[in-house]
């Protein structure tokens, strides 16, 4: 298997290295460690936009272009974040919407209803059956869960379509 009893001491020693290495490092002051959780939570927030970021584009054609820069994408707040989800819904870019709800469900929580609504009637419900509503305790796969299920909003669409 190419592994022998000398590649085996080996990385043993590096382990050992590592570890005394380790051991070698002051602990972080506490307002270090603050800092440094708080760096570690901007990568991932900005990690998961770079993911919904790749998704909007993927989803462009030549006919529908995609209108998002990561210029203004990368430090959007809550209140535009929840405007460009009203404008994905409109053009229709359900998997950008299902990225965005996927990664920022506590932002979209107060709005749900409203990007909806934004979502043109004339789109097929199974073409956007992952955004659709259902209660947290439903095995349904979908990326928004709300404690009645959605039960008013979906009265309400089947009233306005």
């Amino acid at each position: 298997d190419g592994w022998g009893i000398d590649d085996l001491d080996e990385v043993a020693g590096v382990a050992d290295s590592a570890q005394a290495a380790a051991a070698e490092v002051p602990p972080l002051a506490e307002e270090d460690v603050a800092k440094l959780q708080e760096f570690t939570k901007r990568v991932r927030l900005q990690l998961g936009r770079l993911e919904v970021f790749a998704q909007a584009h993927a989803q462009s054609t030549a006919s529908q272009p995609c209108s998002l820069t990561w210029a203004s994408f990368r430090e959007i707040n809550a209140t535009s974040l929840r405007q460009l989800a009203r404008q994905m819904a409109a053009e229709q870019r359900i998997l950008v919407l299902e990225a965005l709800f996927a990664e920022h469900a506590s932002d979209f929580a107060p709005s749900w209803r409203s990007i909806l609504h934004a979502i043109p009637e004339s789109l097929p419900p199974h073409a956007m059956r992952r955004l659709l509503p259902v209660a947290p305790s439903s095995p349904a796969d979908s990326v928004l869960r709300v404690e009645d299920g959605g039960v008013a909003w979906y009265i309400e669409r089947a009233r306005s379509v």
